[in-house]
């Protein structure tokens, strides 16, 4: 349903919390509910609860491991800075904690260019969008980047960053994106524009493709599901479990719900 209505593409993002109103409505009929009207809560709870089971178990499922040879570890760490974030320490620190071969940052803007200057001696190469400003994507690495470019997909003019990079014997494509969140309609329609154009350019590739992003979309949209049908890419959170990590302000993580970052 999600599909015929921007509106109802919003209502994907909380299958958890719909299953957390279905328990508690169950557990509230079962103790204190009405003889005349229990059976239909517990109907109702139980049908609710059902339903989200089926979309969030499978994420707990472990994964088979599909490499026909060896993995190489790569170690990436993204992060959405928030343009209007000035907390530089926390992220330096955050850097230098995790060591990654690889970090992304997206909503980066002049301020945080300036201060991720800091991690060059950890990781020296990278690449930004030029005049990152407000919404840009910067790359740093401690691989060398191949022909890092900026890459406009689908119908829209949201820009991505596409790159190879080598470790050991091994060449990964490194995609990283941010489509609009989906608020209104243009933007809605920008976001599904930009998701749409990402599984022909994956498939054009020969080297096996990393996708990392803050894509603003559920693991439940029609539009995510797609994406992931059509490109042949696997979430990394698939048998880690949905890992609800939006918003923070909300503090129980009970309440948070899952944006797609990383295939």
């Amino acid at each position: 349903m999600g599909a015929l209505h921007w509106y109802l593409d919003l209502t994907t993002h909380f299958k958890r919390q719909y299953l957390l109103v279905g328990v508690f409505t169950l557990a509230a009929g079962w103790l204190w509910g009405d003889r005349r009207w229990r059976h239909g809560l517990l109907s109702v709870s139980l049908l609710c609860i059902a339903l989200n089971l089926v979309e969030i178990v499978p994420w707990y499922v472990p994964q088979p491991a599909s490499a026909s040879s060896p993995a190489v570890p790569l170690r990436l760490l993204h992060s959405n800075m928030l343009v209007r974030n000035r907390h530089y320490d926390s992220v330096i620190a955050l850097v230098r904690d995790v060591k990654p071969d690889i970090a992304i940052f997206q909503e980066v803007n002049a301020g945080w260019l300036t201060a991720l200057e800091a991690i060059r001696d950890q990781l020296p190469y990278s690449y930004a969008e030029p005049n990152a400003v407000g919404f840009g994507n910067v790359i740093y690495s401690a691989l060398p980047l191949e022909q890092p470019s900026v890459k406009f997909l689908g119908q829209t003019k949201v820009s991505s960053i596409v790159t190879r990079v080598k470790k050991g014997e091994k060449t990964v494509t490194l995609l990283t994106t941010h489509p609009p969140p989906p608020i209104r309609p243009a933007l809605f329609q920008s976001r599904n524009q930009l998701l749409a154009g990402i599984a022909p350019y994956v498939r054009s590739q020969t080297s096996p493709v990393i996708l990392v992003g803050d894509f603003n979309v559920s693991l439940w949209s029609p539009y995510y599901k797609r994406l992931e049908a059509d490109s042949g890419l696997r979430n990394s959170r698939a048998g880690f479990g949905i890992l609800p990590s939006w918003s923070p302000r909300l503090g129980y993580r009970g309440w948070r719900f899952p944006l797609t970052t990383a295939c």
